[in-house]
Formats: C-alpha cells, sequence, structure tokens
C-alpha cells in the first residue's frame, strides 16, 4: 500500500521536461513522518511507470553530485495502488534509475538532480515527446532504499506529481 510523500526520507520532484529529457530533483524531506517508519530510509533507486510503447528509450543519465548509473527496464506489478486505468497486480513497464546516493551518505542527506535523456522517434506517435514517455502522461514514482541490516526496502509511493 502506497504511503504517499509523507513517509519518505527524501522529496522525488520533477523539476523539468523538454522535448527529450526530464530533470528529477531528490532533496531531504522535512515533513517525513516518522510513524510512518522510512524517514531513516537512504535512497538507492527510484522507479517510474512508463508507456509501453516506450520501451528502451531512455538513451543515457546524467547527475550531480554522482554519476547513477545506466537505466534499466522490467515489467512487474506496481507496488501500491495501482495507476489510473491499471488494476491492482497488472503489470506495468517499469524504468529504474539506481545508483542515486554515494555510498556511506547519511540517511536523508542525499541532494541531487538526475537528467533521464531520451531517445525518441519522431515516427513513433505514440512516444515521440517526453510527455507521452510516461504511463498515462502522469509521472508514477515508487522509491527504494536500505535502514542498516536491510536492503532494497520500498518506502513509499506516489502518483501523478507532474
Amino acid at each position: 500500500m502506497g504511503t504517499g510523500t509523507s513517509a519518505y526520507a527524501f522529496s522525488v520532484t520533477m523539476t523539468a521536461v523538454y522535448p527529450n529529457n526530464f530533470t528529477l530533483t531528490i532533496s531531504p524531506n522535512p515533513t517525513c513522518d516518522v510513524a510512518l517508519g522510512c524517514c531513516s530510509v537512504n535512497l538507492e533507486k527510484v522507479e517510474f511507470a512508463i508507456n509501453a510503447n516506450c520501451r528502451n528509450t531512455i538513451q543515457y543519465l546524467s547527475g550531480t553530485p554522482v554519476q547513477p548509473l545506466l537505466p534499466s527496464f522490467t515489467e512487474q506489478t506496481w507496488p501500491g495502488p495501482a495507476p489510473m486505468g491499471y488494476t491492482n497486480g497488472e503489470p506495468l513497464l517499469v524504468g529504474k534509475v539506481t545508483g542515486l546516493c554515494p555510498s556511506g551518505s547519511q540517511p536523508g542527506s542525499c541532494m541531487e538532480e538526475v537528467t533521464v535523456h531520451l531517445q525518441l522517434d519522431a515516427a513513433n506517435t505514440n512516444c515521440n515527446t517526453a510527455d507521452k514517455f510516461f504511463l498515462n502522461g502522469q509521472f508514477w514514482y515508487a522509491a527504494y532504499g536500505s535502514t542498516p541490516g536491510s536492503s532494497n526496502n520500498c518506502c513509499g509511493t506516489n502518483g501523478d506529481i507532474n
């Protein structure tokens, strides 16, 4: 079940969308609700639902202060309530951006920008703009991080953040 942004130790915001790229800004979340148990989780990856016609369109990533790892794609069910037009348990195409915070950084201390560069095909009218890259034109994401003694915990999901 999604917890919304109140469970995050960090905030993930899409701050810019251009024809061939979009930028995610990652910063500490001062309003994290400690009762939800994720305020000490460090960010490791962000997954976002994408249009099934746009698989393999991520060309490369650029970021500060660290260079994120190469993107990957997978088909999986969404970890919270399904995006509009989908039912819970229905597989979605998901893009993953990993390697976001340097190892050894303190939970909640990451602040960086990641720009996702797309190689879009103008002839493919189902996926020829950054807006069409996202499932239903909306930025649905889930964030994952780790706490001491465990890893890859999903802490919060939120959607329609554009």
